[in-house]
């Protein structure tokens, strides 16, 4: 009895993340996205938008840690992973 009930628990829950993940997917892609573009091209704008792209658009607290950002670039890691990085310089700067 306690088993099934268990069951029955997980199940829902496993339904309800689903349904959640699906729902939210496309909005967390898109905006995912959206904060790579300006990453890797932020060169592109001037030094006092830089920061107000960073903290609201891509990664709030980014901007307090240029080492960081900097490794990334130099390791090639994430969105700058070269075949990534030709992508999002091609779009270029989101609104630009």
């Amino acid at each position: 009895m306690a088993g099934t009930m268990v069951a029955i628990l997980l199940a829902a829950q496993i339904a309800m993340a689903d349904l959640y993940g699906r729902s939210h997917a496309e909005m967390l892609a898109a905006q995912r996205g959206l904060g790579a573009q300006v990453v890797v091209n932020l060169s592109e704008v001037p030094l006092l938008n830089q920061a107000i792209a960073v903290a609201f658009v891509a990664m709030p607290g980014l901007q307090n840690d240029s080492v960081l950002l900097g490794e990334a670039k130099n390791d090639q890691l994430s969105v700058f992973y070269p075949p990534l990085y030709r992508y999002y310089r091609h779009l270029g700067f989101p609104g630009k």
